[in-house]
């Protein structure tokens, strides 16, 4: 019989000016292009490992994948379990990593909605489990990279709140003060909700 796996999944808005779908689709073609590795924490890093770009229509799904790593510094101190103490030159000597192997190595899966510039990706399978707030600063680097920057512009992104989230928060019993950041929606049909936000 087999097992129930349970996955949740986490979302970014991703928000690019002109906006239009091609816009998106070239934009994360683009940032996988620069296989960048990007610091997230500690000596974890992220990098998109790959992405299977729409054939025929700009408005299809794109999918792929992001691998998390540790990436360790070769001038980090390595401790002798045998001796209890740290390794000396000598025994260093024998450590022989090549230098593109990361060890710790784990993918998550996304799928990017060039029409809602919507990424959904794994937050939690098994016992496997990311932060979005990490993937959001992953992505923040990658788009303020230089050549990001030059072909795209300024591109915003942002993690999409549990709609439960604000009642949970409100209802906390000795609450005072409430501070709400609020990003307009883009201009693209969503005009009727500036009223609402007001």
């Amino acid at each position: 019989m087999s097992r129930e796996r349970r996955i949740t999944v986490a979302g970014l808005n991703i928000v690019a000016h002109p906006h239009s779908p091609d816009i998106y689709c070239r934009l994360i073609q683009t940032a996988f292009r620069l296989k960048k590795p990007v610091p997230v924490h500690g000596e974890q890093s992220l990098l998109m490992s790959s992405c299977d770009l729409p054939r025929e229509e700009k408005t299809d799904l794109i999918k792929g994948a992001i691998a998390r790593f540790t990436d360790l510094s070769p001038d980090l101190s390595w401790f002798n379990l045998g001796k209890l103490d740290k390794a000396d030159d000598e025994e260093l000597k024998s450590i022989s990593i090549p230098e593109g192997l990361k060890p710790n190595f784990h993918p998550f899966w996304f799928v990017f909605d060039p029409v809602s510039h919507t990424l959904v990706f794994e937050q939690k399978l098994s016992s496997f489990a990311i932060s979005p707030n990490i993937v959001a600063k992953y992505f923040a680097s990658l788009f303020s990279d230089q050549i990001m920057v030059g072909k795209f512009g300024h591109i915003h992104s942002s993690v999409i709140s549990d709609h439960g989230e604000l009642e949970k928060m409100l209802s906390a019993p000795h609450l005072r003060e409430v501070r709400i950041l609020v990003n307009r929606p883009n201009p693209d049909g969503l005009d009727s909700y500036d009223a609402q936000f007001e």
